[in-house]
């Protein structure tokens, strides 16, 4: 039997839902689809303190030369934040799924009397999270802290996820348009619930769509920790406050990931309209199930040949071994009947719970 590696994860990244506006006339689709590419950026200086940053320019060129993105990061409101050599802030960019391989990737972080700046050579991984540090030179920016912000930003206004950031039958919408915290009549519907507008979604929730085939819109709710995500939890597992918000690039914004299944048909614990998938964390940490769209891509079961768990059925993952990458069923470990045959449920290298059957 081929030696079992690690799986080829599907990335978790705010699950590709969108912001929906309040207008009437359309619902815009504001943040970025579940498989595009990220680069996540770890910054710090080469050893000065650089206080006062309010703007970070990010700037990635292909390896030919061609300008890829270009990022505006307005940050740490009118005092800024503060980098040094020991402290790392970390930001993300994304992509379109066509892109990836070698690019250069330019930072510049500076205010009204200051500028740093840095650059470094990355990998974009198709359809996954690739990681870089940049170490960024300083000159002449005041000595001013920032308190411990981080470099991705919050708005201005109200905070979702915050009980009574607003007054009583009104919800903190965050408004990717505006970039702003805002406002604005509630309505009655949870966490999982179907909805046409933010005005459905009761306080601390908002109406998010999925960006699915098929019209997908679920109210989600926000956290400022797992604490507030506890309620969600349920025999299919922990819910965990780890999907970011994007507008269209990473904020400090969360919501509740859903305690679904992903074995099986791996609907159970998800909105109709879902499936439940293994989702990367961001930040580096364990893989965790999470519901996503049912994308048309996703055919391969048992054996078949794959290149991202976007081609693998829904109760399937694209699991890298010695010869390739396939396409295998998921199991929990220590549960009995979900391998057949000669086959075993063999943990994952980025989860503990789920396993594969090899």
């Amino acid at each position: 039997m081929s030696a079992h590696l690690r799986q080829h994860r599907y990335r978790r990244g705010a699950l590709g839902v969108a912001l929906l506006g309040l207008l009437a006339a359309a619902l815009t689709s504001l943040s970025a689809c579940s498989d595009d590419s990220y680069l996540v950026l770890s910054l710090h200086t080469d050893g000065a303190t650089v206080a006062g940053i309010t703007k970070i320019t990010v700037e990635v060129t292909a390896a030919a030369g061609q300008p890829m993105a270009t990022r505006i990061f307005a940050v740490g409101g009118a005092a800024g934040v503060m980098l040094d050599a020991a402290t790392s802030k970390s930001l993300s960019v994304s992509f379109s799924p066509d892109r990836s391989g070698q690019v250069t990737v330019k930072v510049t972080a500076g205010g009204t009397a200051c500028l740093a700046g840095g650059s470094v050579t990355a990998n974009i991984v198709k359809g996954g999270t690739a990681q870089a540090t940049v170490t960024l030179t300083a000159a002449g920016c005041p000595a001013t802290s920032d308190g411990g912000a981080d470099v991705a930003p919050s708005f201005p206004g109200c905070n979702p996820a915050v009980a009574g950031s607003c007054p009583a039958t009104q919800t903190c919408y965050v408004n990717c348009t505006s970039r702003m915290g805002e406002c604005v009549p509630g309505g009655t519907k949870g966490p999982g619930q179907s909805c046409t507008s933010n005005n459905d979604c009761a306080p601390g929730t908002q109406c998010f769509d999925f960006n699915c085939p098929t019209t997908t819109r679920v109210c989600l709710k926000f956290c400022a920790g797992d604490d507030a995500c506890t309620a969600m939890s349920g025999p299919g597992g922990v819910s965990t406050c780890r999907d970011p918000v994007l507008c269209p690039d990473m904020t400090t914004y969360k919501t509740c990931g859903f305690a679904c299944d992903p074995r099986g048909t791996a609907t159970v614990g998800c909105p109709a309209g879902l499936n439940c998938f293994l989702f990367a964390d961001p930040a580096g940490g364990e893989d965790s199930p999470s519901c996503g769209c049912p994308a048309p891509t996703r055919v391969g079961t048992d054996g078949t040949a794959c290149t991202a768990s976007s081609d693998c059925a829904p109760g399937f993952i694209c699991d890298q071994m010695t010869g390739g990458l396939f396409c295998r069923r998921l199991c929990k470990m220590g549960s009995a009947g979900d391998c057949s045959g000669t086959t075993t449920c063999t943990a994952l290298a980025n989860n503990s719970v789920y396993g594969v059957c090899l």
